[in-house]
């Protein structure tokens, strides 16, 4: 009689298992690279600003974004007049910004013209009608611009503030 050839179940099993930890593995190590890129925290950024909009808009709920040192949350007003940050909602839960994109100005349509401050500590509300505004954030000289329309939409442009000169 000769011996069988080939692997058992048993061994194709946990060697399925290894690949597939060391799969889950790389994944992870991936998405917490493309976290800490900035180009890509500007876009959820942006998206995040758009889906807030039309979400107050379309609902008639005011919700806000709160801009703080090193991220920002969304808010929404309940029932009671009171501000409650919004967690489960993975389009609009509160993010940190990487290390290299720091916030630069913000200017809303209800400052004067001209006027800009620095986000932190501030907020922008949205409402049946979205807010006008300019959002900048920086990163290695160049500012990220998020310009937030009455429709809104939101563009993201780059600017070179150094250019030109």
């Amino acid at each position: 009689m000769r011996p069988a050839r080939g692997f058992s179940l048993v061994e194709v099993l946990v060697t399925l298992l290894v690949l597939g930890i060391a799969a889950g593995a790389m994944s992870l190590a991936v998405t917490a690279d493309r976290e800490r890129d900035p180009a890509v925290a500007v876009e959820q950024l942006r998206k995040a600003l758009e889906t807030a909009a039309y979400r107050a808009s379309i609902r008639g709920q005011r919700l806000a974004i709160e801009f703080q040192a090193d991220g920002y949350r969304f808010t929404s007003l309940d029932r009671h007049g009171q501000w409650q940050r919004i967690d489960a909602d993975p389009a609009l839960q509160p993010r940190r910004l990487p290390a290299a994109l720091a916030w630069h100005s913000l200017a809303t349509s209800s400052r004067q013209a001209g006027t800009t401050a620095s986000p932190a500590h501030r907020r922008i509300e949205f409402g049946t009608r979205p807010p006008q505004y300019r959002l900048a954030l920086a990163h290695e000289g160049v500012l990220h611009v998020l310009d937030g329309s009455r429709a809104g939409s939101v563009l993201h442009r780059l600017e070179h503030p150094g250019a030109g000169r």
